[in-house]
């Protein structure tokens, strides 16, 4: 190459922007989740559980997003790690929203000849909860003993007093390209669930892309401060559509529990010789909050499928591969001399 000629900016400067960008975001999610350890042990405030959720979510959608910037040992020590809290947390959060939504349903309801069942049920998944509580003061303090997310961010720190410091604010097409092939990847693996939204009763599917959905939300918002205010539309409405899906499979899991659970009550009253009267009087209420759950699935599904043909008549998503596509052709590549300077 001749002296006086220029190379555009090198693989190597372009994958450590890259994950430069990636060790920044990751290093929030990580500092999300130690704030929110307090509240979490406690358990006073159910929200404290709930964000530092979404926060080991978030993490542990970094880490699989920039994986190819860390040592392979390292990044499946930190994937199971942030894994098993995840699962922890989610299990507890579960339990936390199905104790709100029956206590507002009994608020609602003051029948008396309700009130037994519903009470009884609410016994039951507090009972739940307090057991699961346990599980996650034992992740907590697992993750606490390996010192994990504090490895994490000491590693991260350390890498980064290595790079020479790049201003975000103007990513390279290389970072752009990765962030275009990632948003469209989780998107191919949303709209391969699309012949299912016309199909009420398909659950499993469904739910299935209630993931996909959730997967797509996470990396779109993972990259959202490269673009524009335009491309939080698209973010919005993913998350609109996981917000549906996630409304309806809470009522399947419902149904499912109800169903077990007056099973159950039924062998405790042979067993433990209690009376007809009693489980009938429970019968009531849990079957009416099983009618009120069918029915909200319904208003909720019809919600989700209003929300996908808004989607599909605007085209919104085909609006994202080209918002993509543009955004990354339009940035110019940066050049460099030979000697690795940039250009004036």
């Amino acid at each position: 190459m001749g002296a006086g000629r220029h190379a555009t900016l090198s693989t190597a400067q372009s994958s450590a922007q890259y994950c430069r960008y990636g060790a920044d975001k990751l290093n929030n999610f990580v500092v999300a989740m130690i704030a929110e350890i307090p509240g979490v042990r406690s358990a006073k405030d159910i929200e404290c559980i709930h964000r530092m959720r979404v926060a080991s979510r978030r993490a542990r959608s970094a880490l699989k997003l920039f994986g190819a910037c860390f040592p392979d040992h390292m990044l499946k020590h930190w994937q199971k790690g942030v894994r098993s809290v995840t699962r922890s947390l989610g299990a507890a959060r579960d339990l936390d929203v199905q104790i709100d939504v029956l206590k507002k349903f009994r608020e609602a309801n003051t029948q008396i000849d309700l009130k037994m069942g519903i009470n009884h049920v609410l016994y039951h998944i507090r009972q739940k909860r307090r057991e699961t509580q346990k599980d996650v003061i034992t992740s907590i303090d697992k993750m606490k003993k390996k010192n994990l997310l504090h490895e994490i961010m000491a590693y991260l720190q350390k890498s980064q007093e290595k790079d020479v410091p790049i201003k975000e604010s103007n990513p390279s097409q290389f970072i752009l390209h990765q962030a275009r092939t990632n948003i469209i990847d989780q998107l191919d693996g949303l709209l391969e669930y699309r012949s299912y939204t016309n199909q009420e009763d398909a659950d499993e599917e469904l739910h299935q892309m209630r993931i996909a959905a959730k997967r797509l939300r996470y990396t779109m918002e993972i990259f959202s401060d490269l673009y524009g205010e335009e491309f939080i539309v698209f973010i919005k409405a993913t998350k609109k559509l996981q917000k549906y899906l996630g409304e309806m499979h809470d009522c399947v899991v419902w149904l499912a529990y109800l169903s077990k659970f007056l099973q159950e009550e039924k062998k405790h009253t042979r067993r433990y010789k209690r009376t007809e009267e009693r489980l009938r009087a429970i019968e009531r209420g849990v079957h009416y909050f099983e009618v009120n759950r069918k029915k909200f699935r319904g208003r909720k599904y019809r919600d989700f499928f209003k929300h996908w043909q808004e989607i599909t008549a605007m085209d919104l998503f085909g609006k994202l591969r080209k918002y993509l596509t543009e955004k990354t052709a339009s940035r110019k590549p940066r050049t460099v001399h030979r000697e690795g300077k940039r250009k004036a």
